[in-house]
C-alpha cells in the first residue's frame, strides 16, 4: 500500500511539475506576448502623435484655405457685380447703336441729326464768343479805371499842345 501511496503520491507529483511547467510556459508566452503587446503599444503611441502632429498642421492649412477660399469668394462676388454692370453697359450702348443706325439709314432722321449738330456747334461757338466778349470787358473795365492819370492822349500823343516852345540850343 505504501507503494500504491507512493506511486499515486509521485504520479500527482509529476503531474505537478508537468502542471507547474505547463504554467511556466504559459506564463513565458504571457509575458512574451505582453512585451510584444506593450512594443505594439509604444509604436502605436507613437504613429498617434505623429497623426496628431499630422492633424495639427492638416487643420493649419485647412484654415489658410478656408481664408484663400473667403476672399476669392468675395472677390468672385466683386467680378460677377462687374461683369454683370459692364453687360448692362453693353446692352445700353448696343440700344444706343440701333437707335443711331436707324436714325441714321432714315434721310429725314439723318438731316434732322445734321440740323442738331450745326445748332450744337452754333451754340458752342456762341458761348465762346461771349465768353471772350465778356473776358473784354472785364480787361476794358480795368484799363479804364485805371486810366492815363490825366492825361489826353490819342494814338500815344498828346492833346495839348504847348504855349511856349523852347528850344535849347547847344553853344559852341
Amino acid at each position: 500500500m505504501l507503494s500504491l501511496v507512493s506511486a499515486a503520491f509521485m504520479g500527482g507529483y509529476f503531474l505537478l511539475i508537468k502542471d507547474l511547467e505547463q504554467t511556466r510556459g504559459q506564463l513565458s508566452r504571457e509575458r512574451k506576448q505582453k512585451e510584444e503587446l506593450q512594443e505594439e503599444l509604444s509604436q502605436t503611441q507613437d504613429q498617434l502623435i505623429m497623426v496628431q502632429a499630422e492633424l495639427e498642421k492638416t487643420k493649419n492649412e485647412l484654415s489658410i484655405v478656408s481664408q484663400k477660399l473667403a476672399l476669392a469668394e468675395e472677390d468672385n462676388g466683386k467680378l460677377l457685380q462687374a461683369k454683370k454692370e459692364l453687360e448692362d453697359k453693353i446692352t445700353l450702348l448696343a440700344q444706343e447703336k440701333q437707335i443711331l443706325e436707324a436714325r441714321l439709314h432714315s434721310l429725314k432722321e439723318l438731316k434732322a441729326a445734321i440740323r442738331q449738330v450745326r445748332l450744337e456747334i452754333r451754340q458752342e461757338q456762341i458761348k465762346k464768343y461771349l465768353a471772350r466778349k465778356k473776358q473784354q470787358e472785364e480787361i476794358d473795365a480795368l484799363k479804364l479805371a485805371r486810366g492815363n492819370r490825366g492825361y489826353l492822349t490819342k494814338e500815344g500823343k498828346s492833346l495839348y499842345q504847348s504855349k511856349l516852345d523852347i528850344e535849347v540850343i547847344p553853344a559852341n
